[in-house]
C-alpha cells in the first residue's frame, strides 16, 4: 500500500530524550518489512498530544480528503492523541475516507478487539497525560514551598535569570543587571518624589531615550515594574492561573495551546518566595510610598476631572499635613479639598483643613499674578530676596564641599597606608580586607554627599541678567493676559506657579519664570521668541485669604 507516516513528540518528552528521528526511523523499517511504499512524512515536533489543531496533523487529514495514500502508520496510540475524545473524532474521520489507520504497536487486524484495544490505549495515553501534569505541578510547588527556589521563568526588568548548573551545585537565582536596575531605581524615586503617574513615567522614558527591552517603553512596562515586589526581596509563585478564554484567537498562526487566559489568583494562594539581601534593588519604606503616590493618582487622575478648574495644573500643597489639595465639586460650586480627606485612606490620619471654595482661592491667585507681571519690579524684589538665601545656603554647601573633599583625600591616604602594612606583612589578609572594606564604605557614602553638596552649590546669576530676564518676560507676557481664555489662564499658571502651599487664611504662592523661549506659544509673541535668556528665576509670594462667609478681599504680599 502507499502509505503515510506521522509522528509527534512533545516539548516535556523531547527533554527527556524522546526525538523524532527514532519515531520515523522505527515506522519505516515497519513499512518496509510490511511492503509498503511510503509517500509523505507528516511530524509535529514540540506539539502537545491534548490538542487537536496541530500543523502536520491538519495537513494529514487535508492529503487524506485528496485520497494521496492508503494508509496512515503511527508508532503508538498516544503519538496520535493523548485525548480520548480527539483520538476518536481524527481515527473516524480518516477511516470515513477510506484511509486505514495502523498502530505499530498494535495488532493488525481489523474487528472488534482492536477497536477495544484502541479505545481502552487511548483511555491511558489520557490518564498517562493527567498524571504527567499532576506530577510537574506538585514538583514545582515543592521545589518552591519548601526549598524556597526560584523556577525557571523570565526575570522582570532590572534583573538577568542564572539557570541551574548541576555540575556547579547552582540552583537557578537571580542576579541584578545594574543598568536596568537604575532605571529601576528612577523610576520609584519619580514616583515618590514628584508624584508622576504611570503614563507620565512612560513619557519621560522616552523623552531621555531609555531603552525598554523589548521596543519601546509602553504603560504595561511601566505598570509592571511599579507594581512588582520582587524589588524590594520577595517573588511569588502560583499569582495567576489558567482560565479557558471567552474569545477566539485572533492570531494568523494556528495556536499550539488551547485559547486561554491568565487570570489573578486571590493572595493568600500566592507562594512568597524570599530573595537575598544583596538582590534587593529597592527599600520596602519607597516601594510603600510609590504604592501610595500611585493610588492618590488613580482617583485625582485628569482624566476623573468633570468640572473646569483654574488651578488645576499647579501643585496645591496643605499646609498641615503635606498632602495634594484637589479639586471637589460640591452642590453645584467648586472647592479645593486636602486629598487625604477626599481619598480617606485606611490607616493614614485625617487632616481637619477646610475646604477652599474655588471662587475665593482663584481670583486671588489670578490677580496676584497678573499685577505681578503688570508691574515686573515685585517679581524682582522676590527673586532678590530668595536669592540672598541661596547666597547663604550655597556658602554653606561650598564648606561641605571642601569638607567632603578633605575626607577623601584622608581615606586615600589611610588606603595607602593599609597596603603598605600588608605588603610588609605587618597586617594579615583578612585584617586586610576588612580594613579596606570599612575604607570603600565610607568613599561610598563621602562620593554620595560630594555628589548631593555640588549640586546645591550651582551658580547663581547676577542682578543685570536678572532684570533683563524678569523684564522681558513681563513685556512678552503683558499684553496678552486680557485676551487669554480660561484654558489658556490654566496652561500660564501650570508653567509659571510650581506650588501653591494653603494655610487656613493665606497661601505661599512659589514659581518659576522661564526664559522666554520657554513660554507657552499662547503667551508669547510670535516676534519676540528667540529672544532673551534661558535662565529662570524663582520668586514666592504670601497671600491673604477672604474669610469664608465673605467674597474675595485685595492680596497682600
Amino acid at each position: 500500500m502507499r502509505v503515510a507516516l506521522y509522528s509527534r513528540v512533545s516539548t516535556d518528552e523531547q527533554k527527556q530524550g524522546g526525538t523524532i528521528e527514532s519515531q520515523i526511523k522505527e515506522l519505516e523499517n515497519f513499512a518496509a518489512s510490511r511492503g509498503h511504499t511510503v509517500v509523505e512524512t507528516y511530524v509535529d515536533e514540540g506539539w502537545s498530544g491534548s490538542l487537536l489543531n496541530r500543523p502536520a496533523l491538519d495537513a494529514l487529514r487535508d492529503a487524506a480528503e485528496q485520497r494521496l495514500f492508503e494508509a496512515v502508520l503511527i508508532n503508538d496510540v498516544d503519538r496520535l492523541s493523548r485525548d480520548i475524545a480527539n483520538l476518536a473524532v481524527v481515527k473516524r474521520d480518516l477511516e470515513r475516507k477510506g484511509i486505514e489507520v495502523i498502530f505499530r504497536k498494535l495488532p493488525t487486524e481489523k474487528g472488534p478487539l482492536s477497536d477495544f484495544m484502541v479505545n481502552i490505549l487511548g483511555s491511558f495515553a489520557e490518564f498517562e497525560r493527567a498524571m504527567i501534569t499532576d506530577r510537574t505541578r506538585r514538583g514545582r510547588r515543592y521545589k518552591v514551598q519548601e526549598r524556597k527556589l526560584i523556577i525557571g521563568n523570565k526575570p522582570p526588568y532590572g534583573y538577568n535569570y542564572v539557570k541551574k548548573d548541576r555540575d556547579r551545585g547552582i540552583e537557578g537565582h537571580y542576579e541584578i543587571h545594574p543598568e536596568e536596575a537604575r532605571i529601576v531605581r528612577m523610576m520609584y524615586e519619580w514616583v515618590a518624589n514628584e508624584g508622576l503617574s504611570d503614563r507620565a513615567v512612560v513619557r519621560r522614558l522616552r523623552e531621555l531615550g531609555v531603552p525598554a527591552r523589548h521596543g519601546p517603553w509602553a504603560w504595561s512596562s511601566v505598570h509592571r515594574v511599579l507594581n512588582n515586589e520582587t524589588y524590594v526581596g520577595i517573588t511569588y509563585y502560583n499569582k495567576l492561573e489558567v482560565v479557558d478564554g471567552q474569545q477566539p484567537s485572533t492570531r494568523k498562526r494556528k495556536n499550539r495551546y488551547k485559547t486561554t487566559v491568565r487570570r489573578l489568583r486571590s493572595r493568600d494562594q500566592w507562594i512568597p518566595i524570599p530573595l537575598p539581601s544583596h538582590v534587593h534593588i529597592i527599600e520596602r519604606d519607597l516601594f510603600d510610598r510609590v504604592q501610595s503616590q500611585r493610588r492618590r493618582n488613580q482617583v485625582f487622575s485628569p482624566r476623573n476631572v468633570k468640572h473646569f478648574y483654574l488651578l488645576r495644573k499647579v501643585r496645591k500643597v496643605c499646609g498641615r499635613c503635606g498632602w495634594a489639595y484637589v479639586g471637589n465639586p460640591c452642590h453645584g460650586h467648586t472647592y479645593y479639598r486636602c486629598g487625604s480627606r477626599a481619598m480617606k485612606l485606611p490607616g493614614e490620619p485625617r487632616c481637619r483643613a477646610r475646604d477652599v471654595p474655588a471662587r475665593i482661592i482663584e481670583p486671588v491667585v489670578w490677580q496676584a499674578v497678573e499685577d505681578a507681571v503688570q508691574n515686573p519690579d515685585l517679581l524682582i524684589e522676590q527673586v532678590k530676596k530668595l536669592q540672598e538665601g541661596q547666597v547663604a545656603e550655597q556658602a554653606s554647601a561650598q564648606v561641605d564641599v571642601d569638607q567632603l573633599r578633605h575626607d577623601l583625600a584622608a581615606l586615600d591616604k589611610e588606603e595607602d597606608r593599609i597596603l603598605a602594612a600588608y605588603r610588609t606583612n605587618v597586617t594579615s589578609l583578612r585584617q586586610f580586607e576588612k580594613e579596606i572594606g570599612g575604607i570603600n564604605q565610607r568613599r561610598s557614602a563621602c562620593e554620595a554627599l560630594l555628589a548631593k553638596a555640588n549640586v546645591n552649590a550651582l551658580a547663581i546669576p547676577n542682578e543685570s541678567d536678572l532684570i533683563r530676564d524678569i523684564t522681558s518676560w513681563g513685556m512678552a507676557a503683558r499684553n496678552r493676559l486680557a485676551a487669554l481664555t480660561n484654558e489658556q489662564r490654566q496652561e500660564f499658571l501650570g508653567n509659571l506657579v510650581s506650588e501653591i502651599v494653603i494655610h487656613e487664611d493665606h497661601i505661599r504662592l512659589r514659581g518659576v519664570i522661564p526664559g522666554i523661549v520657554d513660554l507657552p506659544r499662547s503667551i508669547v509673541p510670535t516676534s519676540s521668541r528667540g529672544h532673551g535668556h534661558n535662565a529662570t528665576h524663582a520668586f514666592e509670594f504670601k497671600l491673604t485669604l477672604a474669610a469664608r462667609s465673605r467674597g474675595p478681599v485685595p492680596y497682600r504680599l
